[in-house]
């Protein structure tokens, strides 16, 4: 594992992963990084990819790769291989995975979540965007009330 530490914060921003891909890595050695996430995932872990980054570093794109005008990632035409950002070209390798193991029998339940953090002037300080919903609203961050110190939050 690695364990990464946000400059100035206290140790509540250490954060323990996996792997962490450098600035300067492009889809490629991301998509190298994570493949085993699809294995993880067929197992029944969960499993998950945070980018962090200022705006226009590349974030979106390397996970959705191309996005239309409306800021909705394109389907590429083939489908295939290689096209797509990194959670199209996990979710094929999930999906073949799955029906691989399904002809012996094997059932599975798949949960996914594509969401996009971003910095706002709300009182919370971000917002949400579910990326697998078409011109969906954004989500509200909100204070969980079960949270004595107020630390925990929900996404409505």
């Amino acid at each position: 594992p690695v364990r990464l530490r946000l400059a100035g914060a206290p140790a509540a921003g250490s954060f323990c992963c996996d792997a962490f891909v450098g600035p300067g890595a492009g889809g490629d050695a991301v998509l190298r990084e994570v493949a085993h996430i699809a294995q993880h995932a067929v197992e029944g872990r969960r499993c998950a990819i945070v980018c962090h980054g200022a705006a226009g570093s590349g974030k979106t794109y390397t996970l959705a790769g191309p996005l239309d005008s409306s800021g909705a990632p394109l389907r590429p035409e083939g489908g295939g291989e290689g096209e797509g950002g990194v959670v199209q070209q996990l979710a094929r390798r999930i999906f073949a995975a799955i029906g691989e193991r399904s002809q012996g029998g094997d059932v599975f339940v798949v949960d996914a979540t594509f969401l996009e953090v971003r910095a706002a002037s709300s009182r919370m300080g971000e917002e949400l965007r579910d990326l697998l919903v078409d011109d969906g609203p954004d989500l509200e961050v909100l204070a969980d009330p079960r949270s004595p110190d107020e630390e925990a939050y929900l996404v409505d």
